[in-house]
Formats: C-alpha cells, structure tokens, sequence
C-alpha cells in the first residue's frame, strides 16, 4: 500500500513559515516563543527545510538571510552557538550541522 504524504510536508511547510522570527531569516522554537529568532528554531528551519528539499538557493537573499542569522548565534569569544535547554556544545554541533547543508546547498 502505498502512503500519501503529501498532507503532511504541507502542515510541515507551514508550521516552518508560521514560526519565522525577527531578525528576516530567523525563526523561534516555540509559537508562544516572543517573534524573535533563536538559535535552536533557526537551525531546525535549516534543518527540516533541507530534508523537505526546500533550502533557499544559494545567493538568493532568503539563503544569505538565514546564513547570516544562524551565524549571528555564535558567541564571538568562544566560537560556541549556545541555544536554550542544551549544553553549549550540543547547541555548537546543531548549528554546524545546519549550517553545513545550508552552505553546501549550491
């Protein structure tokens, strides 16, 4: 038997554009979170963006903005991506992780 998805990447889709945040190209964790980008719903944007085939194209401004807003999260002095509930060398390896498939996605 063969599964329709497609209900589904849709409700994915738009829970992705109903969680976008401030800073353009941030996103926030949580709804109820403040409209204010964090790391950990940033990153998870990225993430669920590229498994769904969706990443901005390289060069575009929704690319660069996202790249630029994830990279903000890095703390300058330590190199770390702190992010809520986590240690911050979980949070550093997340933000790689999607900043890799950001990047890469040429």
């Amino acid at each position: 038997m063969k599964m329709n998805i497609n209900p589904f990447l849709a409700k994915v889709i738009r829970s992705i554009e109903a969680h976008k945040a401030e800073p353009h190209g941030g996103y926030r964790q949580k709804l109820s979170d403040p409209v204010v980008a964090d790391m950990y719903g940033t990153a998870d944007a990225i993430i669920l963006l590229y498994t769904l085939n969706q990443v901005p194209n390289a060069g575009s401004s929704e690319h660069d903005a996202l790249v630029k807003t994830l990279q903000s999260f890095q703390q300058p002095d330590s190199g770390r991506f702190p992010g809520r509930g986590h240690h911050p060398v979980h949070g550093t390896a997340y933000a790689l992780s999607a900043l890799e498939l950001q990047l890469n996605n040429v």
